[in-house]
């Protein structure tokens, strides 16, 4: 069992089902029935979310998730410039997502204060920077380099509540 297999908390969380549905319930039955030989989860968190859905222990491994840490050097990025503080959205910005978290965020930011670094895809991305593209506290990217995000001061996250440890991780 792969956390990252569609599986009926995903369909729930999506709001594509609820919990009473009858093909929601066939298969959070067929997975208790069938019990798998192991469960793979991303982060300890989301391994005790499905742990907790099951009527008996599972084996498990737990994926690295979370925070990277990298070795501080004397590599500065081109766009760490000031010492304002640096906020930063990076990777995927999907369905289970909330833009205007970020939005709403970028917008109450004071940019003699504060940057946003942006490097962002998926389906609600477009939505984000289109929204916040002339904004001077922001600046946009493709993509961070692992040595890059080590100088983000703040990380931002947008993980709707109902995917909270379904099939993405909880950062």
């Amino acid at each position: 069992f792969w956390s990252m297999d569609l599986y009926p908390y995903a369909f729930k969380a999506a709001h594509l089902v609820s919990e009473h549905n009858l093909f929601y319930r066939f298969l959070e039955n067929c997975f208790q029935k069938y019990v798998p030989s192991m469960l793979i989860a991303l982060g300890e968190q989301q391994a005790n979310f499905i742990q907790s859905k099951w009527t008996h222990k599972l084996p498990h491994v737990i994926l690295p998730c979370g925070i990277y840490q990298a070795e501080m050097n004397s590599f500065v990025p081109k766009w760490k410039t000031d010492d304002r503080i640096y906020f930063a959205y990076t990777g995927n910005m999907g369905a289970a997502h909330d833009p205007e978290f970020i939005v709403d965020l970028v917008n109450s930011l004071d940019p003699s204060k504060h940057c946003c670094i942006l490097a962002m895809y998926g389906v609600k991305a477009r939505k984000v920077l289109e929204a916040v593209q002339d904004n001077p506290a922001v600046k946009i990217f493709a993509s961070l380099t692992r040595e890059e995000l080590s100088h983000i001061d703040i990380h931002l996250v947008s993980l709707l509540d109902d995917w909270t440890h379904v099939s993405v991780p909880s950062k």
